[in-house]
């Protein structure tokens, strides 16, 4: 599974480990679509890694590291919610939920 040529077309968003992982931090929608299609032709699977605390991210062979570039939070005050983008951290969400009065709910019971 060959990723230089991706790694390449992407420049500095990219990071080509020895491992034969691709990590890219998409800077745009059209940075996360590319990867995918490309994982696509060449059977690679894709990992998301907001803000990396779990683990997970690390399996894929192209890992998308969403925190920097997507981290977008929208108050709908209305409906009393927050469409929030990828990247966005839990501390920034409960942030912005108690800006506007809304409260965070985590966890579920038994």
């Amino acid at each position: 599974r060959e990723l230089s040529e991706l790694a390449e077309r992407l420049g500095p968003k990219a990071c080509l480990e020895s491992s034969g992982r691709l990590v890219v931090r998409p800077r745009e929608a059209e940075d996360v679509v590319e990867c995918v299609k490309a994982a696509k032709k060449k059977g690679c699977t894709v990992s998301v890694v907001g803000g990396n605390h779990s683990g997970y991210g690390q399996r894929g062979d192209i890992v998308l590291e969403m925190a920097h570039h997507f981290k977008t939070l929208t108050v709908h005050q209305a409906s009393q919610t927050i469409t929030v983008a990828a990247g966005a951290t839990l501390s920034e969400v409960a942030a912005t939920a108690t800006e506007h009065g809304f409260v965070v709910s985590l966890g579920g019971g038994g």
